[in-house]
């Protein structure tokens, strides 16, 4: 199984509003590494999450596994992470919706706005599925990730990312169906 190194933007996304949307984050991780993620706005239409995932083992609240979906209408509104052991090197994230059909990701129209706002913390806008989306509606759910000292940062999005967007098709790696997430 190869191991994606770099962010995945949504091609469709990235060219429509000309800024990079991220479809998976990608940070170097290795054990130890800790991250808070905290759950800054929904505007609550349904429900809201993040998956993250490594070739590994997160840990929540005592609570671990390789693929962890954090839902925001079940975690406090900063949830601590750890990575207790990684093999891949690398953390992958993207936001998650259930409108009543089940986990929904990664749809042709969803993606993350990445924007650092302090020395360690990112903030993403996010946006579930919408056909004809503007950068504003991305305002409806955000997330911030505050890396602890000692793991690295997202790396900035440079022109190789977008134009591997403009090449890159929304179906890429799903969840592995082999290993079941954990929810939180």
């Amino acid at each position: 199984m190869s191991v994606r190194t770099r962010p995945l933007l949504n091609r469709v996304l990235t060219t429509k509003l000309r800024l990079p949307v991220i479809e998976i984050e990608v940070v170097a991780l290795r054990a130890g590494n800790e991250f808070d993620l905290e759950f800054v706005r929904d505007t609550g239409e349904w429900r809201r999450g993040v998956y993250l995932m490594t070739e590994g083992q997160l840990e929540i609240d005592s609570v671990g596994g390789s693929q962890l979906e954090v839902w925001r209408d079940t975690a406090p509104s900063v949830v601590p992470v750890t990575c207790r052991r990684t093999t891949s090197g690398y953390l992958e994230m993207f936001n998650i919706w259930n409108r009543g059909r089940g986990l929904e990701l990664r749809r042709l129209h969803s993606g993350m706005i990445r924007t650092q706002v302090a020395e360690r913390t990112f903030e993403y806008r996010c946006l579930d599925s919408d056909p004809d989306p503007s950068v504003e509606d991305f305002e409806r759910f955000v997330i911030r990730l505050t890396f602890k000292l000692g793991m690295s940062l997202p790396e900035p999005l440079s022109d190789s990312d977008r134009n591997e967007a403009k090449l890159t098709t929304a179906s890429g790696p799903k969840p592995r169906p082999e290993e079941s997430s954990r929810g939180l």
